[in-house]
């Protein structure tokens, strides 16, 4: 008798793998992204950053700004952790990126250019999801 599978392998990593002294950088499903301080401090610690879009590439930017500037986010500390939040729900609505529960983006770099890039096409669903 013969039986076909198509199996497809789980490309994330054990919770037990992400640790404080590896950038990280997290989707939530209300739109927030999270810093840990490494990412943050990576990320040149700043006050504000822009968000960007490079949608043939389906990457998202971060990019340090000053906290003045017209489209700045600002950067601020998460209660009860080291890390950091952006409050980026319009942008990720703009974009037309929801995801129903907390992602976490593998690929997250900086490049020479300071923007720090996650590509969406690199992330595992980490979270339960929303409440």
């Amino acid at each position: 008798m013969y039986t076909l599978k198509n199996w497809t392998g789980f490309r994330g990593k054990p919770n037990s793998y992400i640790r404080s002294e590896v950038p990280r950088v997290t989707l939530g499903p209300r739109g927030d992204i999270y810093l840990n301080s490494k990412a943050w401090e990576a990320l040149g610690s700043p006050e504000a950053v822009e968000l960007l879009y490079d949608h043939g590439r389906r990457v998202v930017g971060l990019k340090p700004i000053d906290p003045w500037e017209q489209y700045s986010f600002p950067v601020r500390a998460k209660r009860q952790s080291n890390g950091k939040v952006i409050h980026a729900s319009p942008f990720f609505v703009d974009i037309n990126i929801r995801p129903k529960r907390t992602v976490i983006f593998n690929r997250a770099h900086m490049e020479d250019d300071g923007i720090m890039e996650l590509p969406i096409d690199s992330i595992t669903a980490v979270g339960r999801g929303s409440k």
